[in-house]
């Protein structure tokens, strides 16, 4: 027994057996990473659908909050090389790509109103002063020129929104296709799903 214990057919059984157990604990451990990045992938896809439907939708897309935030594709796209057919993982790449196009569109247009506003809020009080210049001892003049430049200053944001930008915004939106759905969604979802049991 001793003898057995102490052979090179013992010991080559032993560094198997260890081989095979950190083998398997490799394969394992890719399918868990593999689960999380599908799940995490899935979950940014519902939010990116989600946010394209509002913005569909609303009037103000440029008031609405970011279409995507994190790209997790580029990071994780590696894992499902060899499970999405190259359709599927060109619409998965796809999805990302036009979500942080209409996301850049957004943001322009929203940085945009924003700095047309501020522009607004430099030029009121100077405007008054000049007014008030104008009209010095005719308080029912200044008031009344005053409220009719105050009025164009107020008008609604959308005036000053670039037609371009809407209408890019609105194209991208109007064309995307929601992936969850597809056969690369189901795939990445069923994935997502899958409970690993054990761990070596």
């Amino acid at each position: 027994m001793y003898k057995f214990l102490d052979s090179n057919l013992f010991q080559t059984i032993v560094i198997l057996i260890v081989g095979l157990f950190a083998f398997v604990n490799y394969i394992w451990g890719k399918k868990d990473e593999q689960r999380k990045a599908a799940n995490i992938i899935v979950m940014e896809i519902r939010d990116i659908e989600k946010q394209i439907e509002r913005i569909k939708s609303a009037d103000k897309y440029f008031n609405s909050n970011p279409v995507i935030t994190t790209n997790s594709w580029d990071k994780y796209k590696y894992l499902f090389s060899k499970i999405l057919d190259d359709d599927e993982y060109t619409l998965i790449g796809d999805v990302y790509k036009n979500a942080t196009l209409i996301e850049e569109f957004r943001k322009h247009a929203s940085d945009q109103i924003t700095a047309s506003i501020m522009e607004k809020a430099i030029l009121i009080p100077k405007i008054s002063s000049e007014i008030s210049l104008k009209h010095s001892g005719d308080k029912n003049a200044y008031t009344e020129e005053f409220n009719r430049v105050f009025e164009c200053f107020t008008q609604e944001v959308t005036l000053y929104e670039s037609y371009m930008i809407r209408d890019h915004i609105r194209f991208l939106s109007n064309n995307y296709t929601n992936a969850t759905t597809t056969s690369a969604g189901l795939k990445l979802k069923t994935i997502a799903n899958k409970r690993l049991f054990f761990v070596f």
